[in-house]
């Protein structure tokens, strides 16, 4: 259950902030949702056609070091624009949801071994936006980044013909111009 003092005002319209040191030991869970005006803003910002449907829950807990642990899922259901085809088509989208915040102070100082991370390192913690998360934000940030840069339509393929057009040598006019074997003196 949400305390009504780990509440931050809200900055957008899915917007739900959370102050990371007035949550309770057992943390928060959100349930999130939107409709209308909300739907409409979410699929300009993640370039649908149109929505459908967006929910997400997102639980933020307290973690070691003044670490806050955010974990949960999102699900939508949205409309993109076939890169090939042009045509509109659905796409159902469920993602969890996992992110590590801190406070500013106790964010790692980068350091050459931070630079030359591999894939398999962990991934350092972001920091606190003003001591709270925007719980709403990050499960939009979760969705936008599970969605395929260039949707394509189920079935839909480029067409391609056959052969390669055949190229015209570009010195060919050049042979035309030049003096055969029977012009030469």
């Amino acid at each position: 259950m949400t305390r009504q003092n780990a509440v931050a005002p809200a900055k957008g319209p899915l917007s739900r902030r959370l102050v990371a040191v007035k949550l309770p030991k057992t943390g928060t869970t959100v349930q999130l949702s939107a409709d209308g005006p909300a739907l409409a803003a979410l699929a300009d910002h993640l370039s649908a056609s149109r929505m459908e449907s967006f929910s997400a829950e997102v639980t933020l807990r307290p973690a070691a070091m003044g670490r806050y642990v955010a974990e949960g899922e999102v699900s939508a259901r949205l409309w993109r624009t076939c890169v090939v085809t042009l045509e509109d088509f659905p796409v159902d989208v469920s993602v969890p949801i996992e992110a590590v915040f801190a406070e500013e102070e106790r964010l790692p100082a980068a350091t050459r071994a931070e630079v030359e991370r591999t894939l398999d390192d962990e991934d350092p913690p972001e920091p606190l936006d003003d001591g709270a998360v925007d719980v709403g934000a990050l499960a939009v940030e979760f969705l936008s980044l599970a969605l395929e840069p260039f949707p394509r339509k189920p079935g839909a393929e480029l067409p391609m013909s056959e052969e390669p057009p055949a190229r015209e040598n570009p010195f060919a006019a050049l042979a035309a111009l030049a003096p055969g074997p029977r012009d030469r003196t």
